[in-house]
Protein backbone atom coordinates (compact mmCIF):
# COMPACT_ATOMS: atom_id res chain seq x y z
CA UNK A 1 0.00 0.00 0.00
CA UNK A 2 2.82 2.42 0.84
CA UNK A 3 4.41 1.87 -2.55
CA UNK A 4 1.02 2.48 -4.14
CA UNK A 5 0.77 5.81 -2.37
CA UNK A 6 4.32 6.79 -3.29
CA UNK A 7 3.57 6.12 -6.93
CA UNK A 8 1.31 9.19 -6.86
CA UNK A 9 4.46 11.28 -6.58
CA UNK A 10 5.95 9.80 -9.76
CA UNK A 11 5.86 11.46 -13.15
CA UNK A 12 3.70 8.76 -14.73
CA UNK A 13 0.89 9.27 -12.23
CA UNK A 14 1.22 13.06 -12.26
CA UNK A 15 1.06 13.10 -16.06
CA UNK A 16 -1.98 10.81 -16.06
CA UNK A 17 -4.02 12.25 -13.20
CA UNK A 18 -3.17 15.96 -13.04
CA UNK A 19 -5.08 16.91 -16.25
CA UNK A 20 -8.30 15.71 -14.59
CA UNK A 21 -7.98 18.49 -12.01
CA UNK A 22 -7.98 21.13 -14.78
CA UNK A 23 -5.27 23.17 -13.06
CA UNK A 24 -2.57 25.38 -14.61
CA UNK A 25 0.12 23.51 -16.51
CA UNK A 26 2.83 25.68 -15.01
CA UNK A 27 2.27 24.04 -11.63
CA UNK A 28 3.44 20.64 -12.89
CA UNK A 29 7.13 21.43 -12.70
CA UNK A 30 6.89 22.18 -9.00
CA UNK A 31 4.90 19.00 -8.38
CA UNK A 32 7.46 16.89 -10.22
CA UNK A 33 10.24 18.41 -8.15
CA UNK A 34 8.34 17.85 -4.92
CA UNK A 35 7.37 14.35 -6.01
CA UNK A 36 11.02 13.44 -6.46
CA UNK A 37 11.68 14.61 -2.91
CA UNK A 38 8.79 12.51 -1.61
CA UNK A 39 9.95 9.36 -3.41
CA UNK A 40 13.41 9.48 -1.88
CA UNK A 41 11.86 7.81 1.14
CA UNK A 42 13.15 10.17 3.82
CA UNK A 43 11.04 12.03 6.38
CA UNK A 44 8.99 13.73 3.66
CA UNK A 45 8.09 10.36 2.19
CA UNK A 46 6.97 9.12 5.60
CA UNK A 47 4.87 12.26 6.06
CA UNK A 48 3.32 11.72 2.64
CA UNK A 49 2.33 8.13 3.45
CA UNK A 50 0.91 9.28 6.78
CA UNK A 51 -1.20 11.93 5.01
CA UNK A 52 -2.47 9.46 2.40
CA UNK A 53 -3.36 6.89 5.04
CA UNK A 54 -5.16 9.46 7.17
CA UNK A 55 -7.06 10.68 4.14
CA UNK A 56 -8.06 7.35 2.64
CA UNK A 57 -8.08 4.83 5.48
CA UNK A 58 -9.41 6.45 8.66
CA UNK A 59 -13.04 5.75 7.84
CA UNK A 60 -14.12 9.22 8.98
CA UNK A 61 -13.83 12.80 7.82
CA UNK A 62 -10.12 13.69 7.87
CA UNK A 63 -9.34 17.19 9.14
CA UNK A 64 -6.14 18.63 7.65
CA UNK A 65 -6.82 22.17 8.85
CA UNK A 66 -3.94 22.17 11.32
CA UNK A 67 -1.51 20.09 9.32
CA UNK A 68 1.69 22.00 8.48
CA UNK A 69 2.99 22.69 5.01
CA UNK A 70 6.18 20.63 4.55
CA UNK A 71 9.34 22.70 4.23
CA UNK A 72 11.70 21.63 1.47
CA UNK A 73 15.06 23.37 1.12
CA UNK A 74 13.79 26.08 3.45
CA UNK A 75 10.64 26.77 1.41
CA UNK A 76 7.09 25.88 2.57
CA UNK A 77 5.33 23.64 0.07
CA UNK A 78 1.53 23.92 0.34
CA UNK A 79 1.32 22.18 -3.05
CA UNK A 80 2.13 19.00 -1.13
CA UNK A 81 -1.62 18.64 -0.55
CA UNK A 82 -2.35 18.64 -4.28
CA UNK A 83 -1.07 15.06 -4.19
CA UNK A 84 -4.11 14.18 -2.08
CA UNK A 85 -6.22 15.59 -4.90
CA UNK A 86 -4.39 13.21 -7.24
CA UNK A 87 -5.25 10.34 -4.89
CA UNK A 88 -8.87 11.47 -5.06
CA UNK A 89 -8.76 11.52 -8.86
CA UNK A 90 -7.25 8.05 -9.04
CA UNK A 91 -9.95 6.66 -6.77
CA UNK A 92 -12.79 8.47 -8.56
CA UNK A 93 -11.68 7.06 -11.89
CA UNK A 94 -11.58 3.54 -10.45
CA UNK A 95 -15.00 3.87 -8.82
CA UNK A 96 -16.60 5.45 -11.88
CA UNK A 97 -15.13 2.75 -14.08
CA UNK A 98 -16.83 0.06 -12.01
CA UNK A 99 -20.09 2.02 -12.05
CA UNK A 100 -20.01 2.63 -15.79
CA UNK A 101 -20.08 6.42 -15.38
CA UNK A 102 -19.48 8.32 -18.64
CA UNK A 103 -16.00 9.77 -18.97
CA UNK A 104 -17.33 13.32 -19.31
CA UNK A 105 -18.99 13.05 -15.88
CA UNK A 106 -15.81 11.59 -14.39
CA UNK A 107 -13.74 14.46 -15.72
CA UNK A 108 -16.26 17.04 -14.51
CA UNK A 109 -16.38 15.45 -11.05
CA UNK A 110 -12.58 15.47 -10.84
CA UNK A 111 -12.59 19.07 -12.01
CA UNK A 112 -14.68 19.78 -8.91
CA UNK A 113 -11.83 18.41 -6.81
CA UNK A 114 -9.49 20.80 -8.61
CA UNK A 115 -11.58 23.84 -7.69
CA UNK A 116 -10.25 23.59 -4.12
CA UNK A 117 -6.77 24.23 -5.49
CA UNK A 118 -7.98 27.11 -7.63
CA UNK A 119 -9.64 28.59 -4.54
CA UNK A 120 -6.39 28.27 -2.59
CA UNK A 121 -4.37 29.95 -5.32
CA UNK A 122 -6.87 32.81 -5.51
CA UNK A 123 -6.46 33.62 -1.83
CA UNK A 124 -2.81 32.62 -1.23
CA UNK A 125 -1.18 33.33 -4.61
CA UNK A 126 0.73 30.01 -4.64
CA UNK A 127 -0.29 26.45 -5.62
CA UNK A 128 -1.93 24.41 -2.88
CA UNK A 129 -5.28 23.05 -1.73
CA UNK A 130 -7.81 24.34 0.79
CA UNK A 131 -6.93 21.93 3.58
CA UNK A 132 -10.20 22.25 5.47
CA UNK A 133 -12.01 21.06 2.32
CA UNK A 134 -9.99 17.90 1.65
CA UNK A 135 -12.48 15.74 3.55
CA UNK A 136 -15.08 16.64 0.92
CA UNK A 137 -13.23 14.58 -1.69
CA UNK A 138 -14.40 11.41 0.08
CA UNK A 139 -17.91 11.96 -1.35
CA UNK A 140 -16.94 11.69 -5.03
CA UNK A 141 -14.40 9.00 -4.11
CA UNK A 142 -17.30 7.00 -2.68
CA UNK A 143 -19.36 7.34 -5.86
CA UNK A 144 -22.12 9.33 -4.19
CA UNK A 145 -21.35 12.86 -5.39
CA UNK A 146 -21.14 13.89 -9.03
CA UNK A 147 -20.49 17.23 -10.66
CA UNK A 148 -22.93 17.97 -13.48
CA UNK A 149 -22.14 21.28 -15.11
CA UNK A 150 -21.86 24.12 -12.60
CA UNK A 151 -22.92 22.19 -9.47
CA UNK A 152 -22.22 19.03 -7.51
CA UNK A 153 -25.04 16.75 -6.34
CA UNK A 154 -25.78 13.94 -3.92
CA UNK A 155 -29.05 11.99 -3.93
CA UNK A 156 -30.52 12.15 -0.44
CA UNK A 157 -33.79 12.24 1.48
CA UNK A 158 -34.80 15.85 2.10
CA UNK A 159 -34.65 15.37 5.90
CA UNK A 160 -30.99 14.34 5.58
CA UNK A 161 -30.17 17.72 4.07
CA UNK A 162 -32.05 19.84 6.60
CA UNK A 163 -34.83 19.15 9.07
CA UNK A 164 -36.97 21.93 7.62
CA UNK A 165 -37.29 20.52 4.10
CA UNK A 166 -39.99 17.85 4.73
CA UNK A 167 -42.44 20.51 5.88
CA UNK A 168 -41.56 22.83 3.01
CA UNK A 169 -41.78 20.06 0.41
CA UNK A 170 -44.89 18.43 1.84
CA UNK A 171 -43.21 15.14 2.75
CA UNK A 172 -39.73 13.65 2.77
CA UNK A 173 -38.96 12.98 -0.90
CA UNK A 174 -35.68 12.12 -2.55
CA UNK A 175 -33.90 15.30 -3.59
CA UNK A 176 -30.68 16.40 -5.24
CA UNK A 177 -28.60 17.96 -2.48
CA UNK A 178 -26.74 20.66 -4.39
CA UNK A 179 -23.26 21.87 -3.49
CA UNK A 180 -21.54 24.83 -5.08
CA UNK A 181 -17.83 24.56 -5.92
CA UNK A 182 -15.84 27.71 -6.49
CA UNK A 183 -15.59 29.18 -9.95
CA UNK A 184 -18.11 31.98 -10.27
CA UNK A 185 -20.20 32.16 -13.44
CA UNK A 186 -23.48 31.30 -11.72
CA UNK A 187 -25.54 32.62 -14.59
CA UNK A 188 -29.17 31.62 -14.82
CA UNK A 189 -28.42 29.53 -17.90
CA UNK A 190 -25.58 27.65 -16.16
CA UNK A 191 -27.78 26.93 -13.13
CA UNK A 192 -30.73 25.76 -15.19
CA UNK A 193 -28.61 23.53 -17.42
CA UNK A 194 -26.91 21.95 -14.41
CA UNK A 195 -30.25 21.21 -12.70
CA UNK A 196 -31.65 19.60 -15.84
CA UNK A 197 -28.47 17.61 -16.35
CA UNK A 198 -28.46 16.50 -12.72
CA UNK A 199 -32.07 15.34 -12.78
CA UNK A 200 -31.49 13.44 -16.01
CA UNK A 201 -28.27 11.80 -14.79
CA UNK A 202 -29.61 10.67 -11.41
CA UNK A 203 -32.95 9.68 -12.93
CA UNK A 204 -31.20 7.32 -15.32
CA UNK A 205 -28.76 5.96 -12.74
CA UNK A 206 -31.12 5.61 -9.78
CA UNK A 207 -34.66 5.20 -11.16
CA UNK A 208 -35.84 3.66 -7.88
CA UNK A 209 -35.07 6.94 -6.07
CA UNK A 210 -36.58 9.68 -8.22
CA UNK A 211 -35.55 13.17 -7.09
CA UNK A 212 -38.49 15.54 -6.78
CA UNK A 213 -36.53 18.74 -6.17
CA UNK A 214 -33.11 20.36 -6.06
CA UNK A 215 -32.25 21.73 -2.61
CA UNK A 216 -29.34 23.60 -1.08
CA UNK A 217 -28.33 25.08 2.28
CA UNK A 218 -25.70 27.80 1.90
CA UNK A 219 -24.76 31.40 2.56
CA UNK A 220 -25.28 31.87 -1.18
CA UNK A 221 -29.01 31.57 -0.55
CA UNK A 222 -29.05 33.91 2.43
CA UNK A 223 -32.13 36.16 2.26
CA UNK A 224 -29.78 38.97 3.28
CA UNK A 225 -27.78 39.03 0.04
CA UNK A 226 -30.14 41.46 -1.76
CA UNK A 227 -29.42 43.98 1.00
CA UNK A 228 -25.86 44.48 -0.23
CA UNK A 229 -25.60 43.03 -3.73
CA UNK A 230 -26.84 44.73 -6.92
CA UNK A 231 -30.29 43.68 -8.07
CA UNK A 232 -28.87 42.51 -11.41
CA UNK A 233 -26.16 40.29 -9.87
CA UNK A 234 -26.25 36.60 -10.75
CA UNK A 235 -26.85 35.56 -7.14
CA UNK A 236 -29.76 37.93 -6.56
CA UNK A 237 -31.38 37.00 -9.87
CA UNK A 238 -31.02 33.32 -8.99
CA UNK A 239 -32.65 33.86 -5.60
CA UNK A 240 -35.65 35.44 -7.27
CA UNK A 241 -36.38 32.23 -9.20
CA UNK A 242 -36.29 29.70 -6.35
CA UNK A 243 -38.10 29.20 -3.04
CA UNK A 244 -35.98 30.67 -0.29
CA UNK A 245 -35.99 30.92 3.51
CA UNK A 246 -33.46 31.38 6.36
CA UNK A 247 -32.43 28.37 8.43
CA UNK A 248 -30.12 30.01 10.94
CA UNK A 249 -29.70 33.39 12.58
CA UNK A 250 -25.92 33.37 12.51
CA UNK A 251 -24.44 36.73 11.64
CA UNK A 252 -21.49 36.11 9.31
CA UNK A 253 -22.02 33.03 7.17
CA UNK A 254 -19.66 32.39 4.27
CA UNK A 255 -16.62 34.32 5.51
CA UNK A 256 -14.07 31.54 4.81
CA UNK A 257 -15.45 31.04 1.30
CA UNK A 258 -15.63 34.73 0.41
CA UNK A 259 -12.59 36.07 2.24
CA UNK A 260 -10.31 33.04 2.43
CA UNK A 261 -9.87 33.51 6.17
CA UNK A 262 -11.62 32.46 9.34
CA UNK A 263 -10.83 35.77 11.07
CA UNK A 264 -13.80 37.23 12.90
CA UNK A 265 -12.39 40.75 12.57
CA UNK A 266 -13.75 42.47 9.42
CA UNK A 267 -10.77 44.79 9.42
CA UNK A 268 -8.64 41.78 8.46
CA UNK A 269 -10.78 40.89 5.47
CA UNK A 270 -9.51 41.55 1.92
CA UNK A 271 -11.30 43.79 -0.56
CA UNK A 272 -10.04 42.37 -3.85
CA UNK A 273 -13.42 41.57 -5.38
CA UNK A 274 -16.73 43.39 -5.56
CA UNK A 275 -18.33 40.62 -3.47
CA UNK A 276 -15.68 40.97 -0.75
CA UNK A 277 -16.13 44.73 -0.65
CA UNK A 278 -19.91 44.50 -0.54
CA UNK A 279 -19.95 41.79 2.14
CA UNK A 280 -17.40 43.61 4.30
CA UNK A 281 -19.25 46.91 4.02
CA UNK A 282 -22.52 45.21 4.95
CA UNK A 283 -21.03 43.66 8.09
CA UNK A 284 -19.21 46.85 9.13
CA UNK A 285 -22.51 48.67 8.73
CA UNK A 286 -24.16 46.36 11.26
CA UNK A 287 -25.69 43.91 8.79
CA UNK A 288 -25.96 40.15 9.12
CA UNK A 289 -25.69 37.28 6.67
CA UNK A 290 -27.71 34.24 7.67
CA UNK A 291 -27.60 30.77 6.19
CA UNK A 292 -30.38 30.25 3.68
CA UNK A 293 -32.17 27.21 2.28
CA UNK A 294 -33.30 26.91 -1.32
CA UNK A 295 -35.51 24.46 -3.15
CA UNK A 296 -36.97 24.25 -6.61
CA UNK A 297 -39.25 21.41 -7.70
CA UNK A 298 -38.61 19.09 -10.61
CA UNK A 299 -41.71 20.29 -12.53
CA UNK A 300 -40.52 23.88 -12.28
CA UNK A 301 -37.11 22.89 -13.58
CA UNK A 302 -38.23 20.73 -16.47
CA UNK A 303 -41.43 22.45 -17.55
CA UNK A 304 -41.61 26.03 -16.43
CA UNK A 305 -38.14 27.52 -16.40
CA UNK A 306 -37.60 30.40 -18.83
CA UNK A 307 -35.14 29.68 -21.59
Amino acid sequence: MDRNYLSLAGQDQIDELYPYLDLPGEWIGGLLELGAQIRRGDGLGDFFIKACRYFAETGENPDFSDWPDPVVKGIPRPDFYIFLSLLAVRTIREVHGKMGIPEEITRETCRGVGTKSRDYFFFAGVPGTVKRAIYWFLHPMGGVLFKIGRFEYMLRKSSEVHESFPEKLGGDPWVLDMHIPGGGAMTWEACRDSWIGGLNFFGERFPDRPAEAVVCVSWIFSPDLPLFLPSDSHLVRLQERVSLYPVSWSEREGVPFIMGTSSENPEDWPERTSLQRAYKGHILGGGKVRTGAMFIGKPEILDNLPR
